[in-house]
Order: C-alpha cells, then structure tokens, then sequence
C-alpha cells in the first residue's frame, strides 16, 4: 500500500527510499504531533492511514537501537516532527557523481544567520547557498 506524507505542501510518497512514520500509539506523544504539524496546516485532519515522512525529523530525533544488527535508525519514541516550511528544511546539495558521495545535505535550523561553505565530499567541492537575513531594526 502506498503511503503519503500528511504534512501540508510535502509530496513524499513511499518507495523513494524515505521513511514514513504512523502517528505514535502514545497519547501524549500523538497530541504534540497533532499540534506541531496542525499549527502548519489550517484544515488539518487527521486519516486513518496518517503518516508523516522523515523529512519533518531532524537528526536528533533517531537513534540506532542496541539490538541493531544493520544499524538501522529508529525513531526515538519521544520524537515530534519539527521541520515544516523552506527556512527549517533540509536543502540537498547538487553533486556530479553521487555514488561516491557519503554525505550531500546540510540542515538549516534557523534563517537569521549568512551562510555560505565550500563543503568537500569525496573529492567533489559543493558550494552550498548562501543566505542572509536583514536583523530587525529596534
């Protein structure tokens, strides 16, 4: 059965190597993801098959179980999603050969910064956009 992320403007689907997560079984748990994605999306509802894709996890929110033969990351149990708009995301960075990449993104958690990088991945120079933000006048 195919699965689609819920999350407003996310066009994840399963089978494009990502992974997609049921709302958790835990009550409180369920509620703060609830919350967090319907703070982004005003017709919100919840369906049956809800799922939300991995995109909306950071890092942080994984962990590789000891019982782990192929160290697979799991979801920690107390994870909310917390990546929904551009500003918060992900950005993949191009790369001319990828299958001798081993890392080809960079996570951007907050816009008030510049930033700008040359990161060096397996012989390959990527530059990463840059991105500046006008500090509010007082």
């Amino acid at each position: 059965m195919v699965q689609y992320c819920n999350v407003k403007g996310c066009n994840t689907i399963s089978g494009q190597g990502i992974k997609m997560h049921k709302l958790p079984k835990n009550e409180d748990i369920r509620s703060k993801w609830i919350t967090a994605i319907s703070h982004h999306d005003l017709k919100f509802k919840i369906l049956k098959s809800f799922s939300v894709c991995e995109l909306h996890f950071r890092s942080e929110d994984y962990h590789i179980p000891f019982t782990s033969i192929s160290n697979t990351v799991q979801l920690k149990k107390d994870a909310v999603p917390s990546i929904f708009n551009k500003n918060d995301s992900l950005i993949l960075l191009p790369c001319t050969d990828p299958s001798t990449s081993t890392l080809n993104m960079v996570e951007v958690i907050d816009d008030n910064f510049s930033y700008n990088e040359n990161i060096q991945v397996n012989d390959h120079k990527l530059s990463t956009p840059s991105t500046s933000h006008a500090q509010p006048s007082d």
